[in-house]
């Protein structure tokens, strides 16, 4: 059972002006204009990022030029800010185009590049480096970033079925292990434990850069969660990690494949961090700039109420881009542990 020590919702009205919104589009590299509004939401447990741009569907040359010129598969690039001081939000492909009432283009990061059938293979004994390091014979130009422990995760036999794409490999690992795995750039992150994994660090002033704050503080001291982690061998038997204390709420998880108990303890006792911390947890919502992303972390600066200050893992992400509206909502995780001297 969680216990909220006290709940926050706050709009704040001392944020900072930073100037005329700007933006830039660039779709195979030439610059879309008329756009009504931007958003884009990432998620670390999701492998994509996504992005929606609108544009005015009552120009009916504009209409079909769009439906001429702009196709599946279409590099695109996003970036938003101000005064022409623009961050690169988004970089992926189009996904699909609709001209009903808005024209509508949805965009997938680079992930999209995924879909792509790798090479099919029955791999024997093999860490989670060795199944990506097979899939990367068929996918170019990526470097593959493993967080901590990751490696330790091994499979007895893990099969790569004809016709298989390495986003269905992707979905599969996911799925057998709770890996956090999702792109940056040109780098395939996998993550088990995230609270230690270091991202960048970037302040966020409640006096100056967030405009309204969703937010309620719990104690792990008064949180009582059992987790169970069930992984079923190639043999039928089943290998069993337990973390946490009984007499609170419980939560069973089932992995798949994972054989080697220390690995599988790993994989507990990541599920139980994620959820069990002393902090706030929620969203903040804040102007564009800073720049800030998805496992960045954010340092919270308030001294009006020194209880939400610390330092969060930045799990989720939504930027709404518009005439009327510039901002972009973090949805924070837990506490990070900094090192002395690191942020």
């Amino acid at each position: 059972m969680m216990i909220t020590l006290f709940s926050i919702n706050l709009h704040n009205t001392q944020a900072m002006y930073l100037g005329k919104q700007s933006h830039q589009v660039l779709i195979e590299g030439k610059r879309l204009n008329k756009i009504t509004s931007i958003e884009i939401e990432k998620d670390i447990k999701l492998l994509s990022d996504t992005a929606t741009i609108k544009l005015s569907g009552f120009q009916r040359d504009l209409t079909l030029e769009v439906e001429k010129k702009i196709k599946r598969g279409n590099h695109i690039t996003i970036a938003v800010g101000y005064n022409d001081d623009n961050d690169h939000e988004f970089e992926g492909y189009v996904k699909s185009v609709s001209t009903n009432n808005d024209i509508t283009i949805k965009c997938e990061d680079r992930m999209f590049e995924f879909y792509k059938a790798v090479t099919a293979q029955k791999l024997k004994s093999v860490s989670v480096e060795d199944i990506i390091t097979h899939m990367f014979k068929d996918i170019k130009g990526y470097e593959l970033k493993l967080g901590e422990n990751v490696d330790s995760i091994r499979f007895t036999d893990f099969t790569i079925k004809q016709g298989s794409t390495a986003h269905e490999v992707l979905a599969l690992l996911k799925k057998k292990t709770g890996l956090n795995i999702y792109l940056r750039g040109n780098e395939l992150h996998m993550q088990l434990r995230h609270l230690t994994d270091r991202g960048n660090t970037i302040e966020l002033d409640f006096r100056k850069h967030v405009h309204q704050s969703s937010l309620k503080y719990i104690d792990a001291n008064d949180t009582l969660l059992h987790i169970t982690v069930n992984s079923t061998l190639k043999d039928g038997t089943t290998l069993t990690a337990t973390h946490g204390q009984s007499g609170g709420d419980t939560m069973d998880f089932v992995v798949h494949g994972v054989e080697n108990q220390a690995a599988l303890d790993t994989i507990a006792k990541n599920y139980y961090d994620k959820r069990i911390y002393t902090g706030v947890d929620g969203t903040v919502s804040c102007s564009l700039t800073p720049y800030l992303t998805v496992g960045d972390h954010a340092k919270l600066i308030s001294p009006n109420y020194p209880q939400r200050e610390g330092t969060y893992f930045i799990e989720t992400e939504k930027i709404s881009y518009s005439q009327s509206n510039d901002e972009r909502v973090v949805g924070l995780g837990a506490l990070v542990n900094i090192k002395n001297g690191e942020g």
